[in-house]
Formats: structure tokens, C-alpha cells, sequence
């Protein structure tokens, strides 16, 4: 059986892809073309061309955020696939509230009306119970 630490572990991949997206389309925003001027010091090319550079740089970040869209749509089908095991309710929901939708453990005790200590309780169980259904080795 997979232990409780293997559980969160595997439930997070989903999570840290969904922070890696975060972090490209943050660095997008950034350098867009109406601002890209801004940034020619770090996307100054081999060629000296720093417009150039600067559109490649732009493509390779879309093209990575791409990749992480994929990969996060994928995570995400494999952590519901697990979640949707679990015979709770209430522990399916908070699964899926947090690995899922990716709320805070406070907005998941507001939307219930318990105490976030409560919840981290029932999140505590919750993985007791979906362990059994987390895959022993990927």
C-alpha cells in the first residue's frame, strides 16, 4: 500500500505543473511586444539582432506554456481518474477542491462552513482513503 507522504506527493504533481504555468504566463506578460524593448539586454542574440532574439524568446515561452497546458490537462485527468474512487463525499470533495480546483485549505472551510482545522482532518482521512487507489510506482 502506498504511504500517506507517496499520496500528497503524487496528488501535487498536478499542482506543480499547474504553479510551473502560472510562472510562464507570468514571465509572458512581461514581454509582450508593446514592452518587449524593455528586456533587450536579456534577449540579445548571438546574431545581434535583438528584435529577433526577442520574438524567438517570446515563441520557445509560448511553446513551453503549450507543453505545460498538455501536460497539466493530463495530471489533472490522472488525479480526478484517482479522486473519483474514493466513496466519501465529503472526502472526494475536498480532494478534488484542492488538487482539482486548486483551492486554499481557507476557502475550502469557508465553502463547508467548518474550521480549516476541520478540514485538514477530513483531508487527513481523505488520503488515508485514496491511497489505496494512488498507483504504487509510474
Amino acid at each position: 500500500m502506498v504511504t500517506i507522504k507517496r499520496t500528497k506527493e503524487w496528488l501535487n504533481r498536478s499542482y506543480e505543473t499547474y504553479r510551473q504555468l502560472k510562472s510562464f504566463k507570468k514571465r509572458l506578460s512581461r514581454i509582450t511586444l508593446a514592452n518587449i524593448s524593455r528586456y533587450e539586454q536579456t534577449f540579445t542574440g548571438d546574431s545581434g539582432n535583438s528584435t529577433e532574439a526577442k520574438m524567438i524568446a517570446y515563441a520557445e515561452l509560448n511553446e513551453k506554456i503549450d507543453k505545460a497546458e498538455e501536460e497539466l490537462k493530463k495530471e489533472d485527468a490522472r488525479t480526478k481518474k484517482v479522486i473519483d474512487n474514493v466513496q466519501t463525499p465529503v472526502h472526494w470533495a475536498v480532494l478534488t477542491d484542492h488538487y482539482l480546483k486548486r483551492w486554499g485549505w481557507q476557502r475550502i472551510a469557508k465553502e463547508y462552513g467548518y474550521s480549516e482545522r476541520h478540514i485538514l482532518r477530513i483531508h487527513g482521512r481523505a488520503l488515508q482513503e485514496v491511497a489505496k487507489f494512488v498507483p504504487e510506482e509510474e
